[in-house]
């Protein structure tokens, strides 16, 4: 109980000047800080960096397309299959299990021992050749008007379910641990609510838009979320930065210019576990 409330204490030490608070009485004096603006705090060149990747890890993974399939997954099995009773609504549901299936399995099985920028990366190209698939398949073999399905329609809908186990093994689930790991204990709450709020905006705009994406698009909707996913492959590839098996404090002290390149054990001089005050720290690996 003492270490959890030492560890208490030092956030709130971190976070002396940040935001007026009520703050713990502690034991371990404060660090002498001038009063900042946070929003000054987040854009100063030190968080630039994280503050950035935080609304574009959420950003992406708005841009997936997701999110828009489970808002408008009539819609788009419509597209793949044509209007045949309530066939639609019972291809979305089976959608809502795989999703949550998917996503599950991830947590429990796989998260704790993955390479997070090579899954998102891996992930984002899964779900690119997926959509871009089904809309050459659409295309070439469009759903007919009396409802019958054939052989093509179950293909897209194969893929579509790929897509969104791709997507609960990716971007589904990791940009919340990982947009939670890049900031400094001192404006981690703020730089997390910046990029929620982004995921948000962009949830609304996709939202709006995907109807008449549906309505005047067709086929080239799933294309366009597939060219999305190959630009969301390529910035985390090469715009973000290896957090797992890294402590908090290991990569608080990550060099702000250095944040989106690829971090080895050497960095933090193989470390596995960071001093804060007088509380040992384990590492981390999510």
């Amino acid at each position: 109980m003492e270490e959890i409330r030492t560890g208490v204490e030092i956030e709130a030490r971190e976070r002396e000047g940040l935001r007026s608070s009520g703050i713990i009485p502690s034991s371990i004096p404060p660090l002498p800080r001038t009063p900042t603006n946070i929003g000054a705090e987040m854009l100063s060149l030190e968080n630039r960096r994280r503050t950035f990747t935080a609304s574009a890890v959420f950003t992406a993974q708005q841009a997936t397309g997701a999110t828009a399939f489970a808002y408008y997954g009539p819609q788009y099995f419509k597209l793949l299959v044509g209007n045949k009773g309530n066939s639609n609504l019972l291809l979305t549901a089976i959608f809502g299990a795989v999703k949550v299936v998917a996503c599950l399995t991830f947590v429990l099985f796989v998260a704790e021992n993955v390479n997070r920028r090579k899954i998102l990366t891996a992930g984002a190209l899964f779900m690119a050749a997926c959509q871009i698939t089904t809309a050459a398949v659409v295309n070439t073999h469009p759903a007919r008007g009396d409802g019958t399905v054939r052989s093509a329609g179950i293909a897209t809908i194969a893929l579509i379910y790929l897509f969104v186990t791709a997507y609960n093994f990716s971007w589904g689930p990791l940009p919340w641990p990982y947009v939670s790991e890049i900031f400094h204990t001192r404006t981690r709450e703020p730089g997390i609510s910046i990029g929620v709020s982004t995921q948000w905006l962009f949830n609304f705009i996709f939202s709006l838009t995907t109807p008449y994406m549906i309505a005047n698009m067709g086929w080239g909707t799933f294309l366009l979320w597939g060219l999305f996913d190959v630009c969301i492959a390529a910035f985390a590839w090469f715009g973000l930065t290896e957090t797992r098996g890294k402590s908090l404090e290991e990569i608080t002290h990550l060099d702000a210019a250095s944040l989106g390149k690829t971090i080895d054990d050497d960095d933090f001089g193989r470390s596995t576990g960071a001093e804060v005050g007088d509380v040992k720290t384990p590492s981390r690996g999510i």
